[in-house]
C-alpha cells in the first residue's frame, strides 16, 4: 500500500502454508508479489512446535517500479469521530472473504477506512451451498462528522457492489 501499488488479494499460498488460513498478493493479472499466513500444521508438528507460526514472503524482483511522488502519504488522524457497521452477506460457498472485501475496497470511498471479516458461518438455514460472510467496515472522514444521510449512501453503495461483484445479499 505504501508503494502506491495496486493488488488484489487472492486466496490459497503454496501448500506449506495453511489452507484456509493463507493468501497471496497478486499484481495485474498474475504477477505475485507476496505469499503470507500461517504455517502448515503438519510441518510444524515435524518440528515440535505446538504454536501457530505465520509468516510473509515478498518477492521484491516482482514489484513494479514506482514513483516516490506515488508514496502514500504519511498517516494522518482524523479528529472526526469513527463508527462501524457490521454487515452480514450471503453468497455462494465459491465466493471467497477477499472477493467481497475486494469489491468493497474497489469503490474507493474515502470514508472507508478498513474492511475486516469477522465471521463465516454454514447451516442448512442458509441454503445449500451458502455461506454467510460477516464484516465490519470502520468509516470516518477526514474533512467532517459523518451524518446518517452519508453513511447510508456509503451503506447502500457497499450493498450494491457485494451484490454486483459477489451475488451477496444482506443476511437478515
Amino acid at each position: 500500500n505504501m508503494l502506491g501499488i495496486k493488488y488484489r488479494l487472492q486466496l490459497g499460498a503454496p501448500s506449506y502454508y495453511h489452507p484456509g488460513r493463507s493468501g497471496t498478493y497478486i499484481y495485474q493479472k498474475s504477477t505475485i508479489l507476496a505469499y503470507f499466513g500461517e504455517i502448515h500444521p503438519q510441518i510444524l508438528s515435524k518440528l515440535g512446535i505446538t504454536d501457530r507460526v505465520v509468516c510473509f514472503e515478498l518477492f521484491t524482483d516482482t514489484l513494479p517500479e514506482f514513483y516516490e511522488e506515488k508514496l502514500r502519504k504519511p498517516l494522518e488522524l482524523s479528529p472526526y469521530q469513527p463508527i462501524t457497521r457490521d454487515f452480514s452477506f450471503v453468497v455462494s460457498d465459491g465466493i471467497i472473504a477477499s472477493d467481497i472485501i475486494n469489491a468493497i475496497t474497489k469503490l474507493h470511498i474515502a470514508e472507508i477506512q478498513d474492511v475486516t471479516i469477522f465471521d463465516i458461518y454454514k447451516s442448512p438455514e442458509l441454503g445449500l451451498d451458502k455461506k454467510a460472510v460477516a464484516i465490519e467496515i470502520l468509516l470516518q472522514s477526514k474533512k467532517k462528522t459523518l451524518d446518517e444521510e452519508m453513511i447510508s449512501d456509503i451503506t447502500n453503495k457497499i450493498i450494491a457492489s457485494v451484490a454486483k461483484n459477489c451475488g451477496g445479499v444482506l443476511r437478515r
